[in-house]
Formats: structure tokens, sequence, C-alpha cells
């Protein structure tokens, strides 16, 4: 009853009034006089009327005491009358209400989510109604925002995005969108934990065939390139050969793609690649698991310059300090022509020794996506800097801020260079279109004149 006494209080008034009886909760002075004379009052003479209001109070009396937890009853002893109870009953829960609503106020500022979205969103509305049941109703504004208080970070984004929107959300579309939202994430995760485990798995199977392929010796592709019973792992020669980097000696990549391939001090490739043949096979097992699932699980931290990105592109969400859920249409390009999908938006600062903050705005989260990626133009727009771009390294000029220059690794430059590339044989085409349609177009003047 001490949550729910003006629900009580409520359904007790509209029954009392429906049977006519609202005088005998409104006090003494309604009550009947017991004797009309003092004459009546000598004989014993009874008013008639106040034989039948007393009857009627005593039936009143009756349903109020039944209505009431044994707790309250024991309170009421000594009411002879049923306005005395309902006086009492008044009393006793308005002192009793003020502490309740600061108790219930506090405890939904302590509410957190522990477990799933829908437990936490009732454990607030259960706060809320309750509250509302002893006359301190909360507004669609403070529900929402009780809501979104007891919420872990993850939640930041979507808790900023609903905050800066200029549309009013309902208590129920709110709830809607944070199932939503929830399951998002849940899936999200599952996706960065089943990658890696997918790795290792690959990694130890192959790690097993080059290691027994070693193991099991004779007839294992020595002879004139046919590679009888081994499996397509070996490292001899026949049909299940792997490809090797003529620059690095490395399997598994072709020199256009070697990393090394402007490395001057690149070492004799005869003598790494029998050091990387013995090493992967002399490797333990369980090292190259650990090793693999290592690599696989850490994102790349660099940040490459690209002169054809339009922004700045990441995909390691911690990236973004002020981050927002994306909730438009567009999605990115890339060069092969794939569409990756945006999920964040947001701005990062890098500080660095000198004191001096770079500041990436508009930065986008795309998970799909391999490499952080850096809007040249965008950059040097943000930040009042230039790029020098060298054969050995990448220089970030600072400009009027001094001389400082940032030196970057020679790999930072590779993107860049293979799009100078595709674009200076996009002009040698295009000029050799021009020359060719200008001959022609001479020749069938010179014949039409």
């Amino acid at each position: 009853m001490d949550d729910n006494f003006l629900t009580w209080m409520q359904h007790a008034e509209v029954t009392i009034k429906g049977f006519c009886l609202q005088r005998h909760i409104d006090g003494a002075k309604s009550i009947p006089a017991n004797f009309f004379t003092t004459d009546d009052e000598r004989e014993g003479s009874v008013n008639v009327a106040f034989e039948n209001y007393e009857q009627q109070d005593n039936l009143l009396k009756y349903w109020l005491l039944e209505s009431m937890d044994p707790q309250f009853k024991i309170r009421m002893v000594g009411c002879v009358w049923s306005h005395q109870i309902w006086h009492a009953l008044k009393v006793y829960f308005t002192s009793q209400t003020r502490a309740r609503v600061k108790q219930l106020k506090i405890q939904l500022r302590n509410v957190k989510k522990t477990g799933s979205i829908a437990e936490y969103l009732v454990q607030v509305k259960q706060i809320i109604e309750t509250l509302a049941a002893i006359g301190s109703s909360l507004s669609v504004k403070d529900h929402i925002d009780a809501n979104f208080d007891g919420l872990d970070e993850e939640y930041d984004g979507f808790i900023t995005s609903c905050i800066t929107c200029t549309e009013a959300y309902t208590i129920a579309k709110i709830e809607a969108l944070l199932m939503h939202q929830e399951e998002h994430l849940e899936r999200h995760k599952k996706h960065e934990l089943s990658t890696p485990q997918a790795n290792v798995a690959q990694f130890q199977h192959k790690k097993v065939n080059l290691v027994t392929n070693r193991r099991h010796g004779r007839g294992q592709n020595h002879g004139r390139g046919r590679s009888g019973r081994s499996n397509q792992n070996s490292f001899g020669g026949g049909r299940g050969q792997r490809i090797q980097c003529q620059l690095c000696g490395k399997l598994g990549h072709s020199s256009y793609h070697c990393w090394s391939r402007f490395d001057e001090n690149l070492p004799d490739p005869k003598t790494t690649q029998n050091n990387t043949s013995d090493a992967i096979i002399q490797e333990p097992l369980n090292q190259a698991m650990i090793t693999i699932s290592a690599t696989q699980s850490s994102l790349d931290d660099t940040w490459y310059p690209d002169t054809g990105a339009t922004n700045h592109f990441t995909n390691d969400l911690s990236n973004l300090i002020i981050k927002t859920p994306y909730i438009g249409l567009e999605k990115v390009v890339v060069g092969n022509g794939n569409c990756l999908s945006i999920h964040n938006t947001g701005t990062k600062l890098k500080n660095h020794s000198n004191n001096f903050a770079f500041t990436l705005n508009k930065l986008l989260h795309v998970s799909n996506i391999t490499k952080n990626l850096l809007s040249v133009a965008k950059f040097a727009i943000e930040n009042s800097c230039f790029f020098e771009f060298h054969s050995t390294a990448a220089l970030l000029n600072l400009g009027a801020l001094g001389s400082f220059c940032y030196k970057g690794n020679l790999k930072m430059v590779y993107m860049l260079l293979r799009i100078c590339k595709l674009f200076i044989l996009i002009m040698i085409f295009l000029f050799q279109l021009y020359i060719h349609l200008t001959h022609v177009i001479v020749y069938q003047f010179c014949t039409l004149g």
C-alpha cells in the first residue's frame, strides 16, 4: 500500500461517491444529532437519521479496514467513524510520500545496465511508474534522460545523436532504438571475436601440413617437376609450388606487391629465402599460433596519406574521440569498386612531441577498410601544413608554425606512388588518344580539301 496509496484512494473515492456515502468521510459535522430534544434523550428515543447514518458508516468502516494490509489496520485502532480512518490514512501517507519520492529518485539515478537492455528499461520503467503512483510523475524528457543515465560508454555515440537531433522522440521510439543499438553492438562484438579464432585455426592447419611434408621425405618434389604424393603446400617444384618474391625471397607474394621493392639495403634473395624456409619449419607450432593471432587481432595504427581520398577513414573505432553513429545512406567507394558501409563519424586529435596537435575532422569509421587513410587535401587545410614526398621519406611541413617537419617512413607513400603511377598512365593514354584524333581530323580535312 506504500506504493499504490493514490491509486487505492482514487478507487475508494469513486466507490464511496457511487454509493452516495461522501458525507461519511467529510468530517464530524455531517453526523446527524443522536437525539432531537432533551426529552427524547431522557426517554431514550434515538433519532432515526442517526441510526441510519451509524449503520451505513459501520458498513463503510468495515469495507475500508478490509481493503488495508494488516500492518495498517493496527494504526486504525481507536477510530470510531469512517472519516477518522480516512483522515488518519491521509496524514500518514502524506508524510511517507515525501520520503518515498526522494528514495525512489535516488534509486532511479543509481540504476545501471548490467544485463540486457530490455531488463534495464524494465527496471527504469517500474521506478517511474511507482513515482507516478504516489503523485510524483516524470515528464517524457526526464524519462528519456533516466534511460540514458545508466547506459555504458559504448552508447555515448547513440546518446549524443539523440540529444543533438531536433526531432522530438517518444519513450517508445527511444526504447526501440536502444534495442536496435544493442543488437548492432552484439553483432559487431561477435564479428570481432570470431575473426581471430578462424585465422588461428587456418594457420594451424597449414603449419601442420608444412611440418608433415618436411618429415615424410621421399618422393617429395625431388624429381623433374612432378610432386608424387606430396601436399600442395610443399616447398619443391611441381604443380603445388607457391609464388615466391624475386626481391625478398619470401613466399606468398610477387615482387610487384613487395614492401621492400624500394629498399636499397635489401639482402640477397637466396639467403633470405633459405632463412625464411628454415624459420617457418623450425618455429614451434604454439608460438606460431600466438604470433598470427596477435597479428590478426591487432589493428595497424599507421596513417597512410592518400591524395585521392575525399575524407579521412579509419577501421578502429577507438580513433574517434567524439563519435556519432552514422544514420545516412552514403557509402565509401574504394579502388576495386566495392561499396563499404560507414558506421560512425567523429574527430581525432593526435598530439606530437612538440606540443602540436594534429586535427582530423569528419573522420569516418569504416570497419571493413584495411588501412587508416589520411586525406592529404583535408589534412593540409585543417592543420595549415603541406606534404613533401621524396624518394626515401615523406615530410610534413608545418609552414607558418615553424621549421618543424615530421618525417615518416617510406611505406607511407607507397599508396600515393601507386596512385600517381596510375594517374600518369591515364594522362599518357589521353595524350596518345589526342594525337591520334588530331591526325585523323587533319587527314580527313586534307582529303576533303
